[in-house]
């Protein structure tokens, strides 16, 4: 690892710094379903005027049961803490109140290698930093990806630095990034999970907007994974179509509109998306397909992104949640705490990104 990495980290850290139900056609209708059961469409009008209130109803749930998890878990984790910031940094500079000082303690908390390693198996190697956070590749994508977008202070750029080179360094000899954790016994093909946490580590890391020998080395990291992803692989999940239009998008690919328009074409009849394309629709597959589309520069007002919505407003549960079925293949038959927090943040990151850009952000503390 380059010294310099160190280095930045050591500075950044320390720095100061939420009818009937039917199954897809073909399958009958379950029990299960009738979690996801959801009324008539909701005007347009009435969508984008509750958006703003969903979010509000969202977000204490986000911050009740993400701290919970801290506490008890005493880590990380790719779908909780991670989350917990981006949604708040999301909601903060979409201008909905949130608390400053609590979201910058979460964010020190989150950013510190003990959480993402686990906090009850702390080592003594001081390069331990490193080793983390090179092998953490989920983590550190998204808390590159919900960082604060307004916040251009030297400590904040430094950090960056430093989390991209880590990111750079984990990438495997064959050009792909191995996702961590549990993530490889999820309800799709293990080849799709690497898939999907190679390109969002690409769009991390561009979106980190390296300079001069760092970016070199984007380009050819970025060569890499591209020949390794290559250009007949195809997808069973929303998340893998939704972060392969972002990272064709961003490098400025032509199959970007085709993947679009075939995430378009996999919208369901009530205006979600299902996790796994194939399932009835929960606000994790629906939240990461809107994100993509409104982030790739779709109308808001657009007739598939006024459906998403009105989707997402209808199938909120009155404690701000949205129930989701576990991502596991172990659990994919039922609904599960992990997957309906991974997709209440999602559903609210998204509902924030369908948001006029009208509002005042709320400053950074």
């Amino acid at each position: 690892m380059p010294a310099s990495s160190l280095l930045l980290l050591t500075l950044a850290l320390a720095a100061p710094a939420g009818e009937e139900p039917t199954g897809p056609p073909g399958r009958a209708a379950t029990k299960v379903d009738a979690a996801f059961s959801v009324g008539p469409d909701a005007t347009p009008a009435a969508a984008h005027k509750t958006a703003r209130e969903a979010v509000r109803r969202a977000l204490p749930f986000i911050e009740r049961q993400g701290v919970r998890w801290m506490e008890q878990k005493r880590c990380a984790s790719c779908h909780h803490s991670t989350f917990l910031v981006w949604s708040h940094n999301a909601a903060a500079e979409r201008g909905v109140a949130v608390d400053p000082g609590r979201l910058r303690e979460w964010t020190e908390w989150v950013r510190d290698f003990r959480s993402l390693r686990g906090r009850d198996r702390e080592g003594a190697d001081p390069l331990l930093d490193h080793e983390t956070f090179r092998d953490s590749p989920d983590e550190v994508a998204q808390l590159l990806l919900g960082r604060r977008q307004d916040d251009d202070a030297d400590a904040e750029r430094r950090w960056v630095e430093a989390m991209a080179s880590f990111l750079l360094e984990g990438q495997q000899p064959d050009g792909r990034w191995k996702p961590g954790g549990q993530l490889p016994m999820q309800k799709r093909p293990k080849r799709e999970t690497a898939e999907a946490t190679t390109m969002w580590a690409l769009l991390a890391l561009r979106e980190a907007d390296p300079q001069d020998e760092e970016a070199t080395r984007l380009l050819e990291a970025e060569e890499r994974a591209a020949a390794w992803l290559g250009d007949d692989t195809v997808g069973e999940s929303a998340e893998w179509g939704a972060v392969r239009l972002l990272w064709l998008r961003s490098r400025g690919d032509s199959r970007a509109d085709a993947t679009r328009q075939t995430l378009l074409d996999r919208q369901q009849a009530d205006g979600g998306w299902g996790w796994r394309l194939d399932d009835p629709s929960d606000a994790l597959g629906t939240g990461i397909a809107l994100y993509a589309l409104l982030r790739d520069g779709f109308d808001r007002d657009a007739d598939a992104v006024r459906r998403g919505v009105a989707f997402l407003l209808r199938s909120q549960r009155d404690d701000g949640s949205w129930p989701v079925r576990g991502t596991k293949a172990v659990r994919k038959d039922r609904v599960t705490p992990t997957a309906t927090y991974w997709g209440t943040c999602w559903a609210t990151i998204a509902l924030l990104e369908s948001l006029a850009d009208d509002a005042a952000p709320v400053a950074a503390d």
